[in-house]
């Protein structure tokens, strides 16, 4: 364990609530949390539904509620309501010190089941500020809103004047991703060639918000200016409308999607380039870990995070033109209406395309954000992120 925690028992026992272990970024901080705690603490891990769990939870004490999501407003009303109630009896069974939600979902729950335990509430992306309603159920009930950005934080606290709202950057084990990044040498599709064509690489799931649409026609459109490029899009999902618009872009050939995989990181390593589309995010852990492998990075510049990865002060940041940032190159934000016509290029979408270009055209350029990159990652280490969970749990 790394964090400062022997010879402190006010707090023993903790429980941490995400609704699935599946691929996604707040569940694979659930886990790693669970990690960090497990050898000071007594760690439990309710999920809703422990169907389809992607993330290794040897050794983890993981108890499935067996609620999964249900359809429909009655579905969900009576769904969030057993979900309180079994948590409130697993509560009282564990004798939980702390529960801390990860997700608007487990939130919610986790605030309708408060009994004498101190509840965390995990804020984890942008996105849920749009819906002051929702957070409004369980942010009364809240001991700590916990904030995955500062960005993010700044907002709760101009929504909840006077609520206790805390920063927490999510951690990473920096030393494992860069073993797992070497455990194998996963074949590409492509056969190998005289002249090597450069590699660039964006992870996440088939989820609009990701943005992948830009991405495709920013690659399709440095083949135009002549600049050749492949691209690895790593992520669940059968992708099928994506690959009709590469199909469509003519660059289909040219791309290549992974699907789900355990070990993200033996493919990561191959890029050269990595490449953020977003269009929300809380803090994107994608980027840290590409980073951490000493990929130099863009970055759409969305909130929440990206400013704050790739800059010393996020507040600094306003621009309408690609910005040589301190770590990584931040992007303008394009469109956030879906366009899956190949005939449609935004301003944005060219500008993503220069600055593919440029980074990769440029050698003194590209080694030094190769540099910065994992100079930055260091930064966000598990060490961090224990301390500072550490401090807030016996605030």
């Amino acid at each position: 364990m790394t964090g400062s925690l022997k010879g402190n028992h006010t707090v023993k026992n903790i429980l941490l609530i995400t609704p699935m272990l599946d691929q996604g970024g707040l569940e694979k901080v659930c886990v790693r949390t669970a990690r960090l705690l497990q050898s000071e603490y007594r760690v439990t891990v309710a999920v809703f539904d422990g169907r389809d769990i992607i993330y290794d939870v040897t050794g983890l004490d993981v108890v499935d509620l067996k609620l999964p999501s249900r359809p429909g407003k009655i579905g969900k009303v009576l769904n969030v309501l057993k979900r309180a109630a079994k948590l409130r009896r697993l509560k009282k069974r564990l004798k939980a010190d702390i529960a801390y939600g990860f997700g608007p979902t487990a939130n919610i729950s986790n605030a309708l089941s408060k009994g004498r335990e101190t509840v965390f509430s995990g804020m984890r992306s942008y996105l849920d500020l749009q819906d002051a309603r929702r957070i409004r159920l369980y942010a009364k009930r809240s001991d700590c809103l916990v904030c995955c950005s500062q960005l993010i934080a700044d907002e709760v606290k101009k929504m909840f004047p006077g609520k206790k709202v805390s920063v927490l950057y999510n951690p990473y084990n920096l030393q494992e991703i860069s073993e797992l990044s070497m455990v194998n040498n996963p074949r590409l599709p492509w056969k190998e060639s005289a002249k090597r064509i450069p590699l660039v690489a964006s992870m996440g799931r088939e989820n609009d918000v990701k943005g992948f649409w830009h991405l495709l026609k920013a690659i399709a459109e440095a083949k135009r200016q002549g600049f050749l490029v492949r691209l690895m899009i790593i992520g669940e999902g059968s992708f099928l409308e994506y690959k009709k618009l590469a199909e469509d872009l003519g660059i289909l050939t040219n791309v290549f999607f992974t699907g789900v995989q355990k070990n993200p990181y033996s493919y990561l390593k191959q890029a050269d380039l990595y490449v953020l589309s977003s269009l929300n995010e809380g803090f994107p852990n994608a980027l840290v870990e590409a980073m951490a492998l000493s990929i130099p990075v863009l970055a759409v510049n969305c909130k929440s995070g990206p400013a704050e990865i790739l800059m010393k002060e996020y507040k600094e940041v306003t621009l309408k033109e690609p910005f040589e940032a301190d770590y990584g190159i931040l992007l303008p934000e394009p469109g956030r209406e879906k366009n899956l016509d190949s005939e449609v290029l935004e301003r944005e979408e060219r500008l993503m395309a220069d600055a593919v270009r440029s980074l990769l055209q440029d050698p003194q350029k590209y080694a030094y954000y190769r540099e910065q990159a994992k100079k930055r990652a260091a930064e966000f280490s598990d060490e961090a992120y224990s301390e500072n969970l550490v401090k807030m749990m016996h605030e």
